[in-house]
């Protein structure tokens, strides 16, 4: 067996609790060191719900990575001066998308990158489904790709996997890590309206994954329309796009306000043949993608349904993480990836106009 990687978790909330921390801890190849978050309260419930001592409890994000530690994974809001301090301290990295928010940040962190013995894995989850991999493989090109995220259901789904929440982060905390984010948005977007800044956080937040996925199926994505419009929940985005001449269509609008079941899909049209891949909810572990195929063979239409794997995509990219730590493989989603996902949603930002 691989010698273990020791791991510090930055950052115990949704994501890590659902995800990162089973996986890492259900892995023969990873072991959790440190565990530290703005809510001191949560890190040790966390530490102690897997077994880890006290001492495992870092005070700050600077002691834990002062530790003797080999890697460390980033799942708190403001994602980039952590990757930055990490990659100073020549720790290998795992950090939740969006890598950062600001486009200054972005081209700070990949000429770090580019210099750094270490290696970073972006946290594009899908990038590691099994059922995308199936997708790849198809010989022909797409005439046409159509990105759907309608995100809902959130509140039904996650009292699945009950979670502990931290009552002990203050409010200051909380603001001023949400503060830091705005900065880095209003200062990319040169200044603008509140309602500017809060459409890159949600497209960014909702639709990064989709675009990463269309811009590894087809390569560099422009941008030609860009829409927002109404609906009960807030507003809702539309963009058209365009890659290496095959047509792309997003479509994204976020309800976690009613029971809708979380809706998000990535269809590729060929002639006389579509594949749509369906994504599990994120709020839920071991979700399978499941594929529908259509074909037409005469003057028939065939469909059929596949599940490639009932494998959790996260599982997977953590252990991805763990190849690259190891330094087994060089990772398949690194800064340099994810810094044009973020120059693609300024793109569709700076074109937005109302319906």
């Amino acid at each position: 067996m691989s010698r273990r990687v020791r791991v510090g978790v930055i950052g115990l909330g949704r994501v890590a609790q659902l995800h990162h921390l089973p996986n890492l801890a259900q892995s023969r190849r990873a072991e959790i060191s440190a565990v530290c978050d703005l809510s001191p309260g949560l890190a040790a419930a966390v530490a102690h719900e897997y077994g880890l001592p006290t001492r495992a409890v870092a005070p700050s994000a600077d002691d834990l990575m002062s530790r003797d530690l080999d890697a460390v994974l980033i799942a708190n809001r403001h994602h980039a001066p952590l990757v930055q301090r990490a990659l100073e301290a020549q720790l290998h990295v795992m950090v939740e998308k969006p890598v950062c928010w600001g486009i200054d940040e972005a081209t700070a962190l990949e000429k770090l990158e580019r210099s750094s013995p270490s290696s970073v894995v972006v946290g594009y989850m899908k990038r590691y489904d099994p059922s995308f991999a199936r997708l790849l493989g198809s010989e022909a090109p797409p005439m046409f790709v159509r990105l759907h995220v309608f995100a809902g259901a959130r509140h039904k789904q996650e009292r699945l996997h009950p979670r502990v929440k931290g009552h002990d982060r203050t409010v200051q905390d909380a603001e001023a890590e949400s503060a830091a984010v705005d900065l880095q948005i209003a200062t990319t977007l040169g200044g603008g309206a509140a309602v500017r800044v809060k459409d890159v956080r949600t497209l960014t937040e909702l639709a990064v994954h989709d675009l990463n996925l269309g811009r590894t199926l087809i390569g560099p994505i422009g941008v030609r329309e860009a829409f927002r419009f109404g609906t009960p929940f807030g507003p809702g985005f539309l963009a058209v796009m365009n890659g290496s001449g095959v047509p792309v269509h997003l479509e994204v609008v976020p309800d976690f306000q009613t029971a809708s079941a979380w809706d998000e899909t990535l269809t590729a049209f060929y002639p006389g043949a579509s594949t749509e891949l369906r994504f599990g909810s994120p709020f839920l572990r071991s979700a399978p993608t499941v594929t529908h195929e259509r074909c037409t063979v005469g003057t028939d239409v065939v469909r059929r349904e596949v599940i490639t794997s009932y494998d959790s995509a996260y599982r997977l990219e953590v252990e991805h993480f763990l190849d690259c730590a190891l330094e087994l493989a060089a990772s398949r989603t690194p800064i340099s990836d994810a810094v044009a996902d973020l120059a693609l949603i300024y793109e569709i930002a700076a074109m937005l106009r109302d319906l």
